[in-house]
């Protein structure tokens, strides 16, 4: 009998383990960006000058990884300003740092954006699939009616989470997804209305051992409280100032 039991409480602990594993490691993906000229209508705006503008902007970028591990996660943005985002799971924020900028933008994410606007995506699951490094992925919509559309393609058995790991992570409804996926994404497609559709692909995938200082956060102090006001008014970000 206590064997029986031993054996039920073994099985039990090895399920557990199995369904709560998350993935650890790096996801690289390649970025192309559309930008859809016809929104200048007659005027002569070169695509090449808009191109720039963005760079410069720190808005355009031609890599993308993401970086996971115990719920914490980092995107680092392949774009001049060498952009990064850091998340930790325990705070529930997001900081948000670039090279040649003094200041780190940290947004809470149980707000669902930086402004908390509540306006809700429908998500839903689609009846498609596209292949991604020889993998077949289902896809999930996130659809914002005139404003855009965000479609995630997941593999369920690659770069599996555990959807409790970012169940308070509001922030642009990146919960709503996982809860759906239960998988990081192998492409994100984005459109926003007319101006730009951004198509980010997986080309490499790094499954192992992250260390904790890949999300460790630099010393920072509290700005200027006219700084921080004036900052927080046009981003809708809190501030802090890197020390």
């Amino acid at each position: 009998m206590k064997s029986i039991i031993l054996a039920g409480a073994l099985f039990m602990s090895t399920f557990l383990c199995s369904t709560a594993q998350s993935f650890e490691g790096t996801l690289v993906y390649k970025v192309d960006i559309e930008i859809d000229m016809s929104i200048f209508g007659d005027m002569d705006v070169p695509k090449e000058m808009i191109i720039e503008k963005l760079k410069k902007d720190g808005q355009y970028f031609d890599s993308y990884t993401m970086t996971f591990k115990n719920g914490n996660y980092r995107k680092d943005i392949g774009n001049e300003n060498n952009g990064r985002q850091i998340y930790v799971a325990s705070e529930n924020k997001i900081y948000s740092l670039e090279d040649n900028f003094e200041y780190v933008m940290i947004d809470d994410a149980e707000k669902f954006n930086a402004r908390n606007i509540t306006e809700e995506p429908t998500v839903e699951s689609m009846d498609t699939t596209i292949t991604v490094m020889g993998k077949t992925c289902k896809a999930v919509k996130l659809s914002w009616g005139k404003s855009g559309e965000e479609i995630y393609f997941y593999d369920p058995n690659t770069a599996k989470i555990d959807p409790t790991l970012l169940s308070k992570h509001n922030f642009e409804y990146f919960n709503s997804v996982i809860n759906k996926t239960q998988s990081l994404p192998l492409e994100i497609y984005k459109s926003m209305g007319k101006m730009a559709k951004v198509r980010m692909t997986l080309v490499e995938i790094k499954e192992g051992p992250v260390s904790d200082d890949v999300f460790k956060l630099p010393a920072m102090v509290e700005p200027e409280a006219g700084e921080a006001a004036m900052m927080k008014a046009v981003s809708g970000s809190d501030v802090m100032k890197l020390k």
